[in-house]
């Protein structure tokens, strides 16, 4: 009885020990779990790193987990870019001044026409949207702004009659120029301009107005399936009804103009008809000298080569030219007391797009004129 008095007593000593442990554990922080050591300690280091947002996919750094996976976050940015277009060149009167704006200003005159200040603007844009431009001109005004395609745009300028600025001529000015597409992605182009006063002297230009020569202009049919051949009726540039490629040659007669010197030079060709249903193919419309001289003209003569004076978008229809390139290579005809002054019009792809049918742009001789001021 004793014996077992002894044992109960030293149970419940030990019960109490163990109690008075378990609590004192608890009280440190220690668990008395099945999980091991090592395994806990793992657990509260992986806790411990994801607080830290080393691993966290955010909107300011892009970071994206392991778990999320590279080719999700690749096709999340390709779904959600959008480029921006890029105004790439500046055509004025048939010259690109694109690289010429970059070190100097573009010199336009107080007052003239809206003709003689002509601007083409070009774009890219990767995603292939239709751009809206506009254009701001600090001075003067903009007019006939619009779209001649998807990337591209022509506006006139006109220049302020008088310039109130006070200082060195050129009077600074400038023409913002803008290409935006749906998403409202925007590139700008400023143009800088010098205006100065018009040139003025004892005697004012004079002017001339040149219509062609009949019988030395049209055009000239190559690599049809009918043969080459030469049309002296109309003035056709394109793609030529046998699957061959048609140029036209515009003669002026400049005896006239023995000895002058020209101040402006412009050459207008109003549309008679715009042939088949897609001319883009064709590529660019390009304006270039020749000289085949006062005669009619040959099949041979489409192998006389010259110097280009103009290049206009596909786009065209009326044509409207006053390049400087025109005005020099007038002049160089005039000093050299030559009796014709002879072009060539045509495409840049001279090729056809072997569909049996015309594309191209018809022109008549009495819609073509070459307006002339000089001096003598």
């Amino acid at each position: 009885m004793r014996r077992n008095t002894l044992y109960v007593i030293l149970s419940i000593i030990t019960f109490l020990a163990i109690s008075t442990v378990a609590a004192t554990c608890n009280m440190c922080g220690f668990s008395i779990s099945p999980t091991t050591g090592g395994e806990q300690a793992d657990q509260a280091s992986e806790e411990d790193d994801t607080s830290s947002g080393e691993n966290r996919t955010t909107e300011e750094t892009g970071a994206v987990s392991e778990e999320d996976g590279e080719d999700e976050q690749g096709n999340a940015e390709e779904a959600s870019t959008s480029h921006s277009p890029e105004i790439i060149t500046i055509i004025f009167n048939g010259d690109d001044i694109t690289q010429s704006l970059e070190s100097e200003l573009l010199r336009i005159s107080f007052g003239e026409t809206p003709v003689e200040h002509i601007f083409l603007i070009i774009a890219e844009d990767t995603d292939s949207d239709e751009l809206i431009f506009s254009a701001e001109a600090s001075e003067g005004e903009i007019q006939d702004l619009h779209n001649t395609g998807s990337t591209t745009a022509e506006f006139s300028y006109i220049a302020p009659a008088t310039f109130s600025g006070e200082g060195e001529m050129p009077y600074p000015a400038t023409i913002a120029v803008s290409a935006a597409d749906s998403d409202g992605n925007m590139d700008v182009f400023v143009i800088d301009i010098g205006l100065v006063p018009q040139i003025t002297a004892f005697q004012l230009p004079d002017t001339i107005n040149l219509a062609v020569v009949g019988r030395e202009t049209g055009c000239i049919n190559i690599g049809g399936s009918a043969g080459d051949d030469t049309y002296m009726g109309e003035i056709y540039i394109g793609d030529s009804g046998d699957n061959g490629i048609s140029t036209g040659y515009l003669s002026f007669d400049i005896t006239d103009l023995a000895g002058v010197e020209v101040v402006s030079a412009t050459l207008t060709m109003a549309v008679y008809e715009v042939v088949g249903d897609n001319i883009s193919f064709l590529d660019y419309l390009r304006i270039a000298t020749t000289d085949y001289g006062a005669r009619p003209l040959r099949v041979s003569d489409a192998n006389i080569t010259g110097s280009r004076i103009a290049q206009l978008p596909n786009s065209t229809t009326d044509i409207s030219c006053s390049s400087s390139a025109l005005i020099n290579e007038l002049q160089k005809k005039i000093d050299a007391s030559s009796d014709r002054f002879q072009l060539k019009i045509y495409w840049s792809n001279p090729d056809s797009n072997d569909d049996g049918g015309p594309d191209g742009l018809n022109y008549q001789k009495e819609d073509v004129l070459l307006k002339i001021q000089y001096r003598e």
